[in-house]
């Protein structure tokens, strides 16, 4: 049996990202290796709040750019 509990205040959800959106200020960019690492950013982003766009470069590379 699970014993219930109330009045336990919930924790705020801390997911660590490998991205740098929060070193990054508007304007700033980096570049991922494939589309799959672009897609991963771009929803990513989305969750936590940031808006970023991507270009692909002439070598393959996409280059993603914080722009607010």
């Amino acid at each position: 049996m699970y014993e219930i509990e109330k009045g336990v205040p919930l924790q705020a959800s801390v997911r660590p990202t490998k991205f740098p959106f929060k070193q990054m200020e508007v304007g700033d960019s980096f570049v991922v290796e494939s589309q799959s690492a672009r897609i991963s950013v771009i929803q990513r982003a989305k969750v936590l709040g940031y808006f970023v766009t991507s270009r692909k470069q002439l070598d393959g590379t996409y280059r993603i750019w914080r722009v607010a």
